[in-house]
């Protein structure tokens, strides 16, 4: 299968849900290589990922970490199970790399064993650590893998051990690693060594540099210099296969942009060492970059053509970020890779590390962030065609077929509440006691016992609480409150605050919060409007879209219920917002007070969706225990009996009294007065008699349970 292609893979749920959990649980562990000998591709990246390494995809037999993730790469790589296995669908001929700094690493790529630093063979004598062949006719060309000294991120500048061994792979640095198809024929990856990474010695750490950002070390001034003084060399022989080279790559179709990144800093590095003028390489560089980026490119990666001014900054970046690197290279170590090239393209051999862009102008900070947005707009595009490639279309089935199938029994996780796999919304308004609810809710799934003292519970064996409006000490305090006994089945997210990096939208950031959050029977998130206002979306607009995400969240973690807590709109009736609200749960749960403005009014629920149908009943709430409980009737029936007992309690005080009277006398609306009326007649607490003025009735009390009545009203 091409690059370009992918193919579906079918995963039971128990499997996503037990990557997933490995993945979860590794976070933090000591990062080890697995033995993955005999593995494909997809089953190697993931095993180094639950290793506690952080891996990208390549394309066949490419050494550039760039090849599929694009200049963005070094926030794309990754250790979720479900990106990983978007990037190597069944029957990919990919390659899989290591992000050494990220996976808090530091790789020691030995080229020539026969010039290694005293030091590092010392190292790899004493700690043993990990190490992998790259060539089976030379046995000892291998990739030593060290843990990041504490407290230190070290580049790819070997330092004072010189460069005629080797290189280093730090910060941004990456290693292709076994399985992946070698680009020489000759070569081949292979694990000779595996298990727990050490820490790197102090005595070779001693001896490295910490990283240095680019972008801070070339300025206009620096590259003008380092021109000026490397004007030297006439090897441009050397000058002639760089450019050959790249205009090559840019008729296959590869990024003008990033291809001409590692040229050009090879060019530089050869300058430094003395092979040529540097001049000579920015002239010759520099006009095959202009005529080519003034025309539009060639497929995806090449984009459109860019303006002379446009074209001009883009060049200007891209040589003071070439010039930072060959400032930081060591000029023995490029002389004695130049007498290797032979017919390669020397290229290929150079670091690939992040291209920094420097900062020098309002210009081309906003170019920057600009093809920042682009490249994550163009992976996100990837990945939604990867996902929409994946759905398996449903199969036609005739009505006859379908009325052939036998009924299933309505299951449910709440009794009559919220049916097993269901999507709830929890609506009510402010200060209504929404945490009140959800905190009862948790307890009743996890400990037992009857929902709001009336609605049986399936239990759950993990419950998730991701909270953004309440801080840890706010959520402990109303969680201790409620004496849960299987706390050990809850865990809690508090995101008050750093919702920003709950950006769920984004296929590659939900899949690694599926990660961290794991597989579950139940979620609830609380609440919607403060994540909608972190990512910029809109309450009326674009309440499905996050709603959708989140769909796709739970799905990829393996959690089973999705409970999401909303606010109601001023009228205390209904959510706010987007419609979609309304259409997207299988149920909708409200709280609402008897009286919107008094907060110390009683409090009603009631639950309506699919096969649920809870009609509205007040609530009673115990103080000491915060807990909830199903007490009465709706507000019309709490209204009716107010005004029922005040019907009642006037003609005990004025017998014989008419129905004017009483609508006088009994503050209310008169309908309803009447109604009240006509109900205590109706059940012989009150009797009406003729002989009133006119054809008026005079009320007497009634003989049926009038006594209890009388002392209700009282």
């Amino acid at each position: 299968m091409s690059d370009t292609e992918t193919g579906p893979h079918k995963e039971s749920p128990s499997e996503v849900r037990a990557a997933a959990r490995r993945a979860e649980t590794k976070i933090n562990d000591t990062p080890s290589v697995p033995d993955v000998a005999g593995m494909s591709v997809l089953d190697a990246a993931l095993a180094y990922a639950e290793a506690g390494l952080y891996v990208g995809p390549l394309k066949h037999r490419s050494k550039h970490p760039g090849s599929i993730l694009g200049d963005g790469w070094p926030t794309l790589t990754s250790r979720a199970p479900a990106v990983i296995r978007r990037w190597f669908p069944e029957g990919t001929d990919r390659g899989v790399f290591l992000h050494c700094g990220r996976s808090g690493l530091v790789v020691l790529d030995v080229d020539k064993p026969e010039n290694l630093h005293e030091l590092l063979d010392l190292a790899v004598t004493e700690c043993s650590p990990p190490w992998q062949n790259t060539r089976p006719a030379q046995a000892d060309r291998r990739h030593y893998l060290f843990r990041m000294p504490g407290g230190r991120v070290l580049g790819n500048s070997t330092g004072s051990l010189g460069g005629t061994w080797g290189e280093v792979r730090g910060r941004n640095g990456v290693i292709v690693v076994a399985p992946s198809e070698h680009a020489d024929p000759d070569g081949l990856y292979a694990w000779g060594h595996v298990g727990p990474v050490p820490e790197l010695p102090d005595y070779v750490a001693q001896e490295l540099p910490d990283y240095l950002d680019s972008a801070e070390a070339a300025t206009s001034a620096d590259v003008e210099a380092f021109i000026a003084e490397h004007d030297s060399g006439d090897r441009l022989g050397l000058l002639d296969r760089l450019v050959a080279g790249w205009l090559a790559k840019v008729e296959a179709g590869e990024s003008r942009h990033d291809t001409m990144s590692g040229h050009l800093t090879g060019a530089m590095k050869e300058a430094a060492a003395g092979l040529y003028p540097a001049h000579e390489a920015v002239r010759a560089l520099g006009d095959a970059f202009s005529k080519a980026v003034a025309v539009d490119g060639d497929g995806p990666s090449q984009g459109a053509a860019r303006s002379s001014e446009k074209a001009a900054q883009e060049w200007e970046g891209l040589l003071s970020w070439a010039v930072a690197q060959a400032k930081a290279a060591d000029p023995a170590a490029t002389l004695a890779r130049a007498e290797e090239y032979g017919a390669s393209d020397p290229a290929d051999d150079f670091d690939v590390v992040a291209r920094v862009e420097p900062v020098d102008t309002f210009a081309e900070e906003v170019a920057r962030h600009a093809h920042a947005m682009r490249v994550r707009k163009a992976a996100q595009e990837l990945l939604a065609r990867e996902e929409r490639e994946e759905v398996e279309l449903p199969e036609l089935t005739s009505l006859a077929e379908l009325l052939e199938e036998p009924d299933e029994e309505a299951r449910y996780r709440v009794d009559g509440l919220m049916p097993t796999g269901g999507r709830v919304v929890l609506a009510a308004p402010h200060k209504a006691g929404k945490t009140t609810m959800i905190a009862n809710l948790v307890r009743c799934l996890v400990d037992g016992g009857d929902f709001l003292g009336r609605f049986k519970v399936e239990p759950a064996q993990r419950v998730v609480l991701l909270d953004n409006e309440l801080d840890r000490r706010m959520i402990r305090s109303w969680m201790r409150d409620q004496s849960i006994e299987s706390t050990k089945a809850v865990e809690v997210l508090a995101l008050r605050g750093k919702l920003s990096g709950f950006n769920i939208l984004d296929p590659v950031v939900r899949a690694e919060w599926a990660a961290r959050i794991g597989p579950a029977d139940f979620m609830v998130f609380d609440c919607l409007r403060p994540a909608l206002d972190a990512l910029g979306l809109s309450e009326d607009k674009d309440a499905g879209r996050f709603l959708v995400a989140l769909d796709a969240l739970v799905a990829e973690a393996g959690i089973g219920e999705l409970f999401v807590v909303h606010h109601m709109g001023h009228s205390n009736e209904r959510s706010r917002g987007d419609s979609r609200i309304l259409d997207w749960p299988d149920a909708i749960w409200k709280v609402v007070k008897a009286d919107a403005e008094d907060h110390s009014s009683a409090r009603f629920f009631s639950a309506y969706g699919r096969d649920v149908n809870q009609p509205e009943s007040q609530l009673a709430y115990d103080a000491d225990t915060r807990r909830l409980s199903l007490c009465g009737g709706s507000r019309r029936e709490s209204r009716g009996s107010a005004v029922e007992a005040a019907v009642f309690a006037f003609v005990q005080d004025n017998p014989g009294c008419s129905g004017g009277d009483i609508e006088r006398g009994v503050q209310g609306d008169n309908n309803a007065i009447r109604q009240a009326r006509t109900n205590l007649i109706a059940a012989r607490l009150l009797r009406a008699v003729d002989g009133g003025p006119g054809r008026a009735k005079k009320h007497y009390l009634g003989d049926n349970g009038a006594s209890d009545f009388a002392e209700e009203a009282a």
